[in-house]
């Protein structure tokens, strides 16, 4: 019973281990959008900004989504709306980039029309 049980407890752990090597390490890679966000000056003007994170592990791509509050129509109550949206490839550069940015029309973030 004991070899048994340490027997599933190191599987666990190298299960655990191959699972660990496919994790994107999500916390780097929001901290370096966020930063060029904000040195580009999208989050400027924007009431309480946040950023949110959509992982497309197919391409390996990061859809960045920023919200921030505004009046949604018809009934002009403050809500989170989405502002601006931009799409990073991921991959890991010798100088610690880990994301870089994918351009639209020559643009990384893109504006989003909202009616009011």
């Amino acid at each position: 019973m004991k070899t048994m049980m340490a027997l599933l407890g190191g599987l666990m752990l190298l299960a655990h281990a191959n699972i660990a090597s496919a994790i994107v390490p999500f916390k780097p890679v929001r901290r370096q959008i966020y930063n060029e966000a904000k040195q580009e000056g999208i989050l400027t003007g924007l009431k309480k900004p946040s950023l949110r994170l959509t992982y497309n592990k197919a391409r390996t791509t990061v859809t960045a989504s920023i919200f921030s509050i505004g009046r949604q129509w018809p009934t002009l109550q403050d809500a989170r709306m989405l502002q601006k949206t931009a799409t990073f490839t991921l991959n890991n550069l010798p100088d610690g980039t880990l994301a870089s940015p994918k351009k639209v029309a020559g643009q990384v973030w893109q504006q989003i029309y909202h009616l009011d």
